[in-house]
């Protein structure tokens, strides 16, 4: 019979798991995750974090490389954005050009 996994092992499971996504830049499953952790992290750390202070130093230690990692990929992701951006307005632009009668070009 398999043992539950404690509230904190699931913290330190999921920060890790946070961190091996940014690897990745899996950034949509890392902010699935980061979602799903905070009811887990305010249950951990509900009465402060004075019974466990290796594990909030360990959270806090992995998700500083996690951000570290976000921060670096952050100039590709604003020109992936903006390029984006930039195609929807063109492909606006052709839909409008699309729905024009013959007669009125």
């Amino acid at each position: 019979m398999r043992a539950s996994v404690s509230p904190e092992e699931q913290l330190l499971g999921m920060t890790r798991e946070m961190f091996a996504c940014a690897e990745a830049a899996d950034w949509d499953q890392l902010a699935k995750l980061e979602h799903s952790r905070l009811a887990i992290f305010d249950r951990v750390f509900s009465k402060g974090v004075s019974g466990c202070v290796e594990l909030a130093e360990e959270v806090l230690s992995i998700d500083k490389k996690t951000k570290l990692l976000a921060e670096a990929r952050m100039p590709e992701l604003r020109h992936e954005i903006s390029l984006m951006q930039h195609s929807g307005k063109a492909n606006m632009v052709y839909k409008s050009i699309q729905s024009l009668n013959p007669g009125d070009v």
